[in-house]
């Protein structure tokens, strides 16, 4: 696992029982568990076989885990505004909607997701690493937050998929700072250099 000491990992899962699996193999890489939270989303009840195929509920939320690598840990509160840290930032519930139409990718999440723990996980200038990259979802919202971004996927359809994606995000990002002046993110920090927002996509 590459991390930086004090540094976190967030991933996701729809059934909590996978949870100890993760743990588990979090602790032999030498992360622990830091935080756990649960997005709650709308009931995909169009779009899921469980309403025909199962007695089993439509997924409705999924638990997100934090892992740790032990080090030092800065707790910066200017990540996030003062309100965003009431609704969100320091809740363990997680609103808003899932994705209507999984037509690129089986899997695909909102950008909402990465948006957040972007924000409350890292710094600008700190490096994004996604080992299931998938269509990219999660590396757009590193180039919209001004971090470098590091992505691994296996499949060369979605590895093709999520780079054109990212290189349209960083015209549209170098567009809007050309005519609108020098770019701040939402907490107005200043952006990494333009350079620096590539995607390395490899596959095994």
């Amino acid at each position: 696992m590459v991390i930086t000491s004090g540094g976190k990992y967030a991933t996701q899962t729809r059934v909590h029982l996978v949870g100890g699996l993760l743990e588990d193999f979090a602790y032999e890489a030498g992360l622990y568990l830091y935080d756990r939270r649960i997005w709650v989303k709308d009931a995909a009840w169009e779009n899921s076989r469980w309403t025909t195929l199962s007695y089993r509920a439509v997924d409705e939320f999924e638990y997100l885990y934090f892992f740790w690598k032990p080090g030092a840990t800065v707790v910066d509160k200017s990540r996030l505004s003062p309100q965003e840290w009431t609704e969100w930032g320091t809740r363990a519930v997680w609103n808003f909607p899932s994705v209507r139409a999984n037509d690129d990718h089986e899997a695909k999440f909102p950008i909402e997701l990465p948006r957040r723990v972007i924000r409350l996980l890292t710094a600008p200038g700190d490096v994004v690493l996604d080992p299931f990259m998938g269509s990219g979802t999660t590396a757009l919202a590193a180039i919209e937050l001004d971090r470098p971004y590091i992505g691994l996927e296996f499949q060369p359809h979605y590895t093709e998929m999520a780079n054109a994606a990212c290189e349209r995000a960083k015209e549209r990002r170098a567009f809007l700072k050309d005519t609108t002046g020098e770019h701040h993110d939402s907490n107005g920090h200043n952006p990494v250099a333009r350079e620096q927002l590539t995607l390395l996509a490899t596959r095994g």
